[in-house]
């Protein structure tokens, strides 16, 4: 006897198969985004390497170490072995300024710039965010159901055209990383500029992980967002 049948209509066909991709990528999820993340971040690498190399090519700065600033406990001990003059009424000679090369001026002029322009890329990073990647990212799945019921593709591409606007914070930040790592004795500089272009890339990497949800199943978005799987809900509440 044959297997009865279970769908008579093309749309009763299509919502099964819907329903049986769902149910594959919720048992796979975890392996999926595995490697997805590496191919980004594997692809990442190799971008940022050949930006690197063509940066380094445009900085003719020759390498200059600039001379650490003494600390707190320096200077007061400094303080303390300084010797009294025997005339206090005489007054002090002032000791004139060391003057500074041309080079020296042209280099803090450079890490100045670059590090400047780090600055204003937070601050774009901040005015896409509104100040809280939390509400972000929970506004734009929201919007992302909203414009589901209509056109799934648009909301899928509104999501992409966002990966794309933080990737380009990134690759500018990489670019001032670069002009700033030719130069020794800048860690302070060096350090605030990587740790906005963290910020950067932790809001990259959540926003890949709705977009692969948006992709597979577009309807599954609203239903991980409710039951709080998305990674930027695991590492931000």
């Amino acid at each position: 006897m044959p297997r009865p049948v279970l769908y008579h209509t093309l749309e009763e066909k299509l919502q099964a198969r819907r329903l049986r991709n769902q149910q594959s990528y919720e048992r796979r999820r975890d392996d999926y985004n595995a490697r997805r993340r590496q191919r980004y971040h594997d692809k990442k690498k190799s971008q940022l390497k050949v930006i690197a190399e063509k940066e380094q090519k445009r900085f003719d700065v020759p390498m200059t170490v600039r001379s650490p600033e003494p600390r707190k406990g320096q200077v007061l001990e400094a303080a303390q072995h300084k010797p009294i003059p025997l005339d206090v009424t005489t007054k002090a000679v002032k000791q004139p300024k060391p003057k500074r090369s041309h080079v020296d001026l042209q280099i803090e002029s450079e890490i100045e710039r670059e590090l400047s322009r780090a600055r204003e890329h937070e601050t774009r990073f901040k005015h896409l965010v509104r100040h809280s990647p939390l509400d972000f990212l929970t506004d734009l799945c929201n919007e992302f159901e909203d414009t589901r019921v209509i056109d799934a593709e648009a909301a899928q591409s509104c999501v992409y055209s966002h990966i794309g606007e933080f990737e380009k914070i990134q690759r500018d930040l990489s670019i001032n990383e670069v002009g700033l790592v030719q130069f020794t004795g800048i860690w302070k500089e060096l350090s605030e500029v990587r740790r906005i272009k963290r910020r950067v890339s932790e809001v990259i990497e959540y926003l890949i992980d709705i977009y692969e949800v948006a992709l597979v199943e577009p309807t599954a978005v609203e239903q991980t967002l409710q039951r709080g799987r998305f990674l930027f809900q695991q590492q931000l509440m």
